[in-house]
């Protein structure tokens, strides 16, 4: 959007997400487990759950998501981004459990969750429900 500057957001949207979390400014865009379920049933290129979803987003994405993470300086050791972005999709597709402990280790993986929460544009990059589900994790890594 030509004009607008940072990014192309108007600045009353700006405004809005200087003011709250992207869930106060425009609603909560979690749906529940059901609702996904309907909604990917139709369409086979859509994954089981939002979590799945983001981190199958990721890996598709995961050329230009390195390369702009490298170019940016996301992580100090630029050897630690590949392995944290596999840990950070492994944590979105496991939904928890015992490997989820194993993966929150990995080096950079808080780091790059917040990275790719500050820049994932909706819907360009990312579906609001699985947009959604990425930045609850990275608020939960970085807390």
């Amino acid at each position: 959007m030509a004009g607008y500057g940072n990014g192309g957001a108007p600045p009353r949207v700006l405004a809005r997400m200087d003011e709250a979390s992207a869930g106060e400014a425009f609603g909560d865009v979690g749906v529940s487990g059901e609702t996904w379920a309907q909604y990917a049933s139709t369409r086979a290129h859509v994954a089981p759950t939002a979590q799945e979803e983001a981190a199958a987003t990721i890996l598709r994405n995961r050329a230009a998501i390195l390369a702009d993470a490298s170019k940016r300086g996301c992580l100090p050791d630029e050897e630690q981004l590949d392995p944290a972005l596999r840990a950070l999709a492994g944590l979105l597709a496991s939904g928890g459990g015992e490997a989820a402990e194993t993966l929150r280790g990995i080096a950079g993986v808080a780091a790059l969750a917040a990275f790719l929460d500050g820049r994932m544009c909706v819907p360009r990059d990312m579906g609001a429900p699985a947009a959604a589900a990425l930045k609850r994790l990275a608020a939960e890594l970085n807390t």
